[in-house]
């Protein structure tokens, strides 16, 4: 909904209605006030950024652009963008309904100044708008507009917490403001990155920038060096990926309150911007759904890490670069976090949602102190029964920025434990990008250098956990000058992908796999099914292990059972030639 805004009454607030009558000049009694807003809703209050000159300045847009193919909204053009929801159609699959806008200024009373003819509404799925594009038409900014009524608008919006935006604090427009559209970057491949034709299907990847929101702006353009489709979100105000406080006015100050709760703001907006790129008119039919990945460095690569450990239905692999893994051991860190999720000691709980507001598929956690559900590998450990997406992940001994005492050295005896297909590189480095560093063979790049087997690795493809390795190095990680070790980078997995042994048997009553070694050692190791598609293991349920060696030999049989949470564990010896494990009823 747009309006026409008074050029000469600053000070003025908006307030739009809705109604199932016709509005009426005199009298809107019977209406649903949506929103009060300020003077200057047009105008993109969270695309800002402080420049290279460390000013604050417009990232990429001055004003809101509320519907593809056009421009910006005039200077005088107020905007309210409102999501639509079952109840507001009174349960019948299309409705019609009125809006109305009206004018108030201190003192005074309300002015109608627009009303709208009949409405008929119905409800459908949630569409980013196209704002811009490139010079070569390869890169665009979209703007994203959440749901109001499950949205805390202060956080975003111009207050102390954020130097007012660079803003004028005196200005009668932000009083009040309200902050929830914001834009985020996708990528299309040059042919050329694809050896000179656009495939069909492309994957999708997300690149997730570390701590420092304000200070970043990605270029608009086509995807640097892979054919893939890239996503680039911008997490302003350093939400560590995951949201902030759901009932705290941040336009106030003081701390959170002690019946506050952390919501999934953030990842919300992540899920979202899957969603609409598939569905976006140009792009949509080209994007590969099973073939999605999440990759960051420090601040992201915290980011990355949890959407690996949360929704393995939306990616196929995952890498952490120098990841926070323990915020509230995370030293001034913890200071900065304090505002979003409020103190370790307040235990605030969490509330999971999907983009369109329903539970998510882990809500059974809601009530978690949200402290505890960002201590990443201790759920890791704990949610043995939850499958979560393969991933690799570095950690520097001589990290200044995030401690390794903390955030590295204790995390991966957790990780280890949780029977995932991981990987992980410990080095001496600083806090400096790790360049996939630590991810294990079978998800490494290929030739070109492109991560996951060159955007290979599917989500619907079963994959082996590796756990209690001899080939990795101990537990917990040593501190330098101890040799730096690594883990699960030595083991190979044959699949779809990577084929060098017969691929995967995903079955109702069979699951195989074949691994091997990469460095000419035999080793010991703990294998367990993992993201099975079709092979489910009752808790306690008898089965029958049988190892074979590739190329020849004589099988090897053991009985296995499978434990309270429905895994089965395989002991198994892989060797630099390779063995193929069967699990059979038995």
């Amino acid at each position: 909904m747009t309006f026409t805004e008074a050029a000469d009454a600053p000070g003025a607030h908006y307030r739009v209605y809705r109604t199932l009558q016709s509005p009426k000049p005199a009298d809107l009694t019977e209406a649903t006030r949506l929103v009060t807003l300020p003077a200057g809703s047009g105008r993109a209050l969270t695309d800002r950024w402080i420049n290279r000159e460390g000013r604050w300045d417009t990232r990429y847009l001055e004003r809101w652009v509320a519907e593809s193919g056009r421009g910006p909204l005039p200077a005088d053009q107020g905007l309210f963008v409102f999501t639509l929801h079952a109840e507001d159609l009174g349960g019948k699959p299309e409705a019609p309904a009125f809006y109305a806008v009206t004018r108030a200024l201190p003192g005074e009373g309300e002015v109608l100044i627009a009303a709208s003819g009949a409405v008929t509404e119905r409800l459908a799925p949630t569409e980013a708008v196209r704002a811009l594009s490139s010079a070569d038409t390869r890169g665009h900014v979209y703007v994203q507009y959440m749901d109001l009524r499950r949205w805390n608008p202060s956080f975003h919006a111009p207050r102390p917490g954020n130097d007012f935006l660079g803003l004028d604090a005196r200005s009668p427009a932000l009083q009040g403001s309200l902050a929830y559209a914001y834009t985020y970057v996708v990528s299309e491949p040059d042919p050329a990155s694809c050896g000179g034709t656009l495939p069909d299907k492309l994957p999708v990847f997300f690149t997730l920038h570390g701590w420092g929101a304000g200070a970043y702006k990605d270029p608009v353009g086509a995807t640097p060096y892979y054919c893939a489709l890239q996503i680039t979100p911008t997490d302003f105000g350093e939400t560590w990926y995951f949201g902030f406080a759901a009932k705290h006015d941040y336009r106030a100050p003081g701390p959170l309150a002690d019946d506050d709760v952390i919501v999934n703001y953030t990842e919300q907006r992540l899920l979202r911007m899957l969603g609409d790129l598939s569905r976006d008119p140009a792009l949509g039919a080209r994007v590969d759904l099973d073939r999605v990945y999440v990759w960051g460095h420090s601040m992201g690569g915290t980011g990355a890490l949890a959407l690996a450990t949360r929704y393995p239905e939306v990616f196929a692999a995952a890498y952490a670069s120098q990841p926070v893994t323990h915020p509230a051991e995370n030293g001034r860190w913890v200071q900065d976090v304090a505002p979003k999720w409020g103190t370790a000691a307040q235990r605030l709980p969490i509330r999971l949602e999907t983009p369109d507001g329903r539970p998510a598929a882990l809500a059974r956690y809601d009530g978690t102190p949200i402290f505890e559900w960002q201590h990443h590998p201790a759920q890791i450990k704990a949610r043995l029964a939850d499958e979560m997406a393969p991933f690799g992940l570095s950690h520097g001994r001589s990290d200044t920025v995030l401690a390794w005492a903390t955030q590295g050295r204790p995390a991966y005896a957790d990780f280890d434990a949780g029977r995932r297909a991981w990987g992980g590189q410990v080095t001496d480095a600083e806090h400096t990008w790790a360049a996939f560093a630590g991810l294990p063979p079978s998800l490494e790049g290929d030739r070109s250098l492109a991560p996951f087997q060159g955007f290979k690795v599917r989500r619907s493809e079963t994959v082996p956990g590796l756990s209690a390795s001899s080939g990795n190095g101990p537990l917990p990680p040593p501190d330098a000058p101890a040799p730096a070790p690594t883990y699960n980078t030595n083991l190979r997995w044959a699949s779809s992908w990577d084929p060098w042994d017969t691929p995967p048997v995903d079955e109702p009553a069979r699951w195989c796999m074949s691994l091997r070694t990469t460095d000419e050692r035999t080793v010991t190791v703990e294998v367990t099914p993992r993201r099975a598609q079709r092979f489910k293991a009752a808790p306690g349920s008898k089965w029958r292990a049988v190892n074979t060696p590739v190329g020849g030999g004589a099988p090897q049989t053991q009985p296995v059972q499978a434990r309270p949470e429905g895994l089965i564990v395989v002991p198994a010896t892989v060797t630099p030639k390779g063995v193929r494990l069967c699990l059979e009823p038995g």
